[in-house]
């Protein structure tokens, strides 16, 4: 059987890289109240470990859900376990679950040694969940209608310079969790997000139909310069811009500089990207199963509010095309897809499996293109190496509308309420 564990606190967790790792109340709080969340997606017969299993009971109560195994951790010790899924895999969940005796027991322990992960496992992970995987990445995505580009600085002089040669910039901490180390500097002033604890109501989600679809368009051509993800890490492309020490940076808000500082002492690094003008976030989703393949799952449309999410689209993925399509062309699409899956196949071989998302954006562009009129598409904004909540749009997908009806849409949204978080869904 496999033991699912929901800890949304993951993010967290790898940027501290500590074994014993606290989360903050709202982290500690949302995986209490939606412990229960993996029942979406669990076989009848697996586990879900949960701190609550009469709260995780109540929150499934009257959900279609398949599995209602809800275990605590300590029980860990005695249960017929094979594998175990976790929302991500970070050094602080290992050390948790051997500390509750998972592999206590003679069955717990021949069955799921080879599960937990080791030391240099866990730090393979970690690294390949820094942002700097998205900013080598990305070049490889490229070709006409697409935008986007990200640099490492490690030096604090080497980010003012990035700063100034963009203008407006997106400053971003290697490992950061959702809406929270990142930074929006415009000339020369501190326009930061404040960081985001917890979820923000969802605002009522807009009609798709705001523009009419793209015609179809001749294929573009991706950078065809490196076969494989591995080759590029090498290439003196991805830092060629670290040289831009002649443009001349300009005094940074103290805040902002203090947060630069900061960053930099305790990641080593940080990415600066130019800003973009977002039309629509949206994302796609991938399982890699560690042997070199990677398949694609499915679109994620979902929404943020100051760098935070608020909630996802469930509809059919012929539905999010045409939501899609009405900013680019979706063989647009299909080609990022498609070369995502070719180029992280290789780079997380015997590196990491499980499920990971992409997230992307629709950009207004200045420039006129025949393929993507006044919107670009940005294909790699970053990569969330876990799963992530269009992993779980797409699992309630499955549930609210097994007839695959085009027309049948929700809207999921995690909601904050009388103390309590709340998964909600609405038909649209």
């Amino acid at each position: 059987m496999t033991l699912h564990i929901f800890n949304p606190d993951h993010d967290l967790a790898l940027a501290s890289g500590l074994e014993n790792f606290t989360a903050p109340h709202a982290g500690r709080q949302l995986r209490h109240d939606l412990s229960w969340l993996p029942a979406l997606w669990a076989d009848a017969d697996d586990y879900i470990l949960v701190d609550d299993v009469a709260a995780a009971e109540r929150g499934a109560r009257r959900r279609p859900v398949r599995c209602r195994r809800f275990v605590s951790c300590q029980q860990l010790g005695s249960l017929p376990i094979s594998r175990i899924e976790p929302w991500g895999w970070n050094v602080a969940l290992c050390a948790y679950l051997r500390r509750h005796g998972i592999e206590n027991n003679d069955y717990a322990l021949h069955a799921t040694s080879h599960q937990l992960k080791t030391k240099e496992e866990l730090d393979t992970i970690r690294q390949l969940s820094h942002r700097r995987t998205a900013a080598l990445l990305l070049p490889l995505l490229q070709g006409e209608g697409t935008v986007g580009e990200a640099i490492e600085c490690t030096t604090l002089e080497e980010a003012l310079s990035q700063i100034a040669r963009y203008g407006q910039a997106v400053l971003k901490a290697p490992w950061s969790s959702s809406g929270r180390g990142v930074r929006f500097v415009s000339s020369g002033e501190d326009r930061s997000y404040k960081s985001y604890e917890t979820y923000e109501s969802y605002e009522t989600h807009k009609s798709y139909e705001t523009h009419k679809p793209h015609e179809p368009y001749k294929s573009y051509e991706p950078h065809k310069s490196y076969e494989t993800y591995e080759t590029h890490k090498s290439h003196e492309t991805y830092k060629s811009h670290k040289s831009h020490e002649s443009h001349p940076s300009y005094p940074l808000d103290k805040n902002i500089e203090g947060w630069l500082r900061n960053t930099l002492l305790r990641q080593g690094s940080v990415m600066v990207e130019p800003q973009y003008t977002k039309v629509k976030d949206f994302g796609m989703e991938f399982f890699s199963d560690g042997a070199g393949h990677v398949s694609y799952l499915g679109l994620s449309l979902f929404h943020t509010s100051n760098g935070a999410y608020t909630g996802n689209v469930i509809a059919t993925e012929q539905a999010k095309r045409e939501a899609l399509s009405h900013y680019l062309p979706t063989l647009l699409l299909d080609q990022a897809q498609e070369r995502i899956c070719q180029l992280l196949g290789n780079t997380f071989k015997d590196k990491y499996s499980g499920p990971f998302g992409i997230d992307m954006m629709v950009v207004k562009s200045d420039h006129l293109s025949p393929l993507t009129a006044h919107h670009s598409l940005h294909p790699c904004v970053e990569i969330n190496l876990r799963r992530t909540m269009g992993h779980v749009a797409l699992a309630l997908g499955s549930i609210y509308n097994p007839s695959d009806d085009d027309e049948v849409r929700h809207v999921m949204r995690i909601n904050y309420s009388n103390n309590n978080y709340k998964l909600q869904i609405k038909r649209q």
